[in-house]
């Protein structure tokens, strides 16, 4: 039996012995998708703060709330490749706790930020990828329905005791074959920096509508902390692997704005 526990704000659940049960844990039999992936409950946290970014003109990307009014996608959500621009602020809309055609919170999006150096014209320079991200205002705040995702500083050095400690990285997103739903990978390998750029892969199983999903890990219970968004993937017949952009890209930039939303 499992008892549940709400404090310092913080929601997780403890075994029958009184032991806090992890995230990874409560989530790794839920009703499953397919091998890797399963449905997490959009409107409980830490889920809550994962929502998606819709577009009127067509297809969504999956965002999170990272401080009032400020959230965290990808950057190619919000620009038109083909024509050379930025999408119109009045087709984007934000909602959160999306299940089912139900959501706990919607928003117009007031401005976005994204990452100097991605555009280009050249939509093949994978190199970018690693510039792949964007902040986004909202009109409303979130935070006091939502709560939010902290993200916590990724350097070498971090990853690299991330990964001795065998730390379980859970990515969440809302993919396109089950948009209705959000649905999470719980145990997905999160490897190294690629060299000479602040990219790191990973084997999450992701598909469109996940651009722009954390990936996050439980520091302690109920502490939950994003570490990257996932960016872009790489497929071919010998290997198949996503690419991550690390909060190291976002920090300085994020910390900005949180002061001059206050």
């Amino acid at each position: 039996m499992h008892l549940l526990l709400i404090l310092a704000g913080f929601v997780f659940a403890t075994a029958a012995n009184g032991e806090p049960v992890s995230l990874y844990q409560r989530i790794k039999d839920k009703t499953p998708v397919d091998a890797e992936r399963v449905i997490v409950d959009a409107q409980k946290a830490p889920w809550r703060a994962v929502g998606r970014i819709n577009r009127t003109t067509g297809g969504h990307c999956t965002a999170t709330v990272v401080g009032p009014k400020l959230v965290l996608t990808v950057a190619h959500c919000l620009w038109i490749q083909k024509q050379q621009r930025r999408h119109r602020l009045e087709t984007l809309r934000f909602v959160a706790g999306w299940q089912r055609g139900k959501y706990l919170f919607a928003s117009r999006i007031k401005a976005f930020f994204i990452a100097p150096g991605f555009v280009v014209k050249n939509p093949k320079i994978r190199g970018l990828t690693n510039r792949d991200w964007a902040l986004v205002v909202l009109e409303n705040d979130p935070v006091p329905i939502t709560g939010l995702v902290q993200p916590e500083l990724l350097d070498p050095v971090k990853l690299a005791s991330l990964l001795k400690a065998k730390t379980k990285f859970i990515q969440a997103g809302y993919s396109i074959d089950s948009k209705e739903v959000l649905t999470a990978h719980p145990d997905c390998a999160v490897w190294r920096y690629e060299p000479k750029r602040p990219l790191i892969t990973h084997d999450c199983k992701v598909l469109p509508g996940d651009s722009g999903s954390p990936i996050v890990y439980e520091a302690a219970p109920g502490d939950i902390r994003l570490i990257g968004i996932h960016a872009g993937s790489l497929h071919d017949r010998r290997v198949e692997k996503g690419f991550m952009v690390p909060t190291a890209s976002f920090l300085p930039k994020m910390k900005q704005m949180l002061k001059q939303l206050r």
